[in-house]
């Protein structure tokens, strides 16, 4: 039986969250490699990398980044605090919102005058907003999601914190499939391929640039350039609006989980979520291009929601070690045992058989 010994809040740790900035700050906004003129660069919040030496950022750059943050941390402790049952759709909304305004704000004032905030706080307010979103709401809902549909109703009053520390004890195996299903919603690309050799590899988090030298020797095919650029907030609504199926599949995963959604509804779902993109690029880039792309889905996303759906059928938690008997705590006494049950007498009246055999006569002569 599982010791309930903590209430519904209680101290969470920075450890995690001081992870997640850390990785906030080194990831790549941007990499670019060129094997004609040998250059390669890296380009992170926190350090700028090429062949002639490491750069890091001011520290008035990092600390902007860590106020751009504060919505996104803010509310990842809020609800790992808060019972599991209540709701954070309000939550959510107020936080992504905070940090687009937050972002858009200094994006503008970079755009007009970048001299007055500087270039690298410019860079940071661009591609801010699709790190905090996805660390720091994104992953956490999609976790709170997998463990509030394995908790049973009389636990649900518990903090998300505690629960989830309950969750990875028991289930150690389980644990990847959130940041699974947050990979495939954020990472799985669609491919667009021109004439040229040119090939995109374009998601909701970045945009990846090819570049095959088809021309000198068309037997031995190589690429020549990569790229790689987190989505800027600029190009943010457009490319959650192109992926915006990708969001109403998740919400199907879980519907299907509860037995909400049948099984063709969620296949069905899950590859309109591919289809579609790839049917809208195709008609908004064919009149705005001299020549024709070519716009392949890929089916990593769908794959990855259907291995969540057959992985995560998982036990619920219970606080009963077996239902159909009683059980006391180690400190009552023995329980007296029940009387049985006297069933209620039954009441019968006695009549003489003289007087059935007389009546039925009497009967008989009328």
């Amino acid at each position: 039986m599982v010791e309930m010994s903590e209430g519904t809040t209680g101290s969470v740790s920075w450890k995690k969250t001081l992870v997640k900035i850390f990785i906030v700050l080194v990831f790549p906004i941007g990499i670019w490699t060129n094997y004609d003129y040998g250059l390669d660069q890296w380009t992170s919040i926190l350090f700028h990398f090429e062949p002639s030496g490491l750069y890091f950022t001011s520290l008035f750059t990092v600390l902007f980044a860590i106020v751009l943050m504060l919505p996104g941390i803010f509310f990842e402790r809020k609800i790992q605090l808060n019972p599991i049952s209540s709701s954070i759709r309000r939550k959510a909304f107020i936080s992504i919102v905070a940090i687009l305004l937050l972002s858009y704000g200094f994006a503008f004032i970079s755009i007009f005058n970048p001299y007055f905030i500087g270039i690298e706080v410019g860079a940071v307010s661009v591609f801010m907003p699709i790190l905090t979103i996805s660390l720091f709401i994104f992953l956490p809902i999609l976790n709170r999601e997998l463990i509030i549909r394995s908790t049973p109703m009389n636990m649900q009053s518990h903090s998300f914190s505690y629960l989830s520390s309950i969750f990875k004890t028991r289930f150690k195996k389980l644990r990847f499939l959130p940041l699974l299903l947050w990979a495939g919603l954020l990472f799985s690309p669609i491919i667009i391929s021109n004439p040229w050799g040119n090939i995109s590899f374009l998601s909701i988090f970045f945009q990846i640039q090819v570049a095959i030298d088809t021309y000198l020797i068309p037997e031995f095919q190589f690429f020549y350039w990569f790229s790689l650029n987190l989505t800027p907030i600029y190009s943010l609504p457009y490319v959650i609006l192109i992926f915006s199926l990708r969001f109403v599949f998740v919400r199907d995963i879980y519907r299907f989980n509860e037995g909400r959604v049948q099984k063709s509804r969620l296949i069905s779902t899950g590859l309109l979520a591919e289809i579609v993109p790839v049917a809208m690029l195709t008609l908004l880039n064919f009149p705005m291009m001299a020549y024709y792309q070519f716009v392949f889905p890929t089916p990593f996303f769908p794959l990855l929601g259907y291995l969540y759906v057959r992985f995560s059928k998982v036990p619920s938690m219970i606080d009963k070690l077996w239902e159909d008997e009683d059980y006391r705590m180690w400190y009552e006494g023995d329980k007296p045992a029940p009387l049985p049950v006297q069933k209620p007498l039954e009441h019968r009246i006695k009549v003489p058989l003289s007087y059935l055999i007389i009546s039925q006569f009497r009967k008989r002569r009328k």
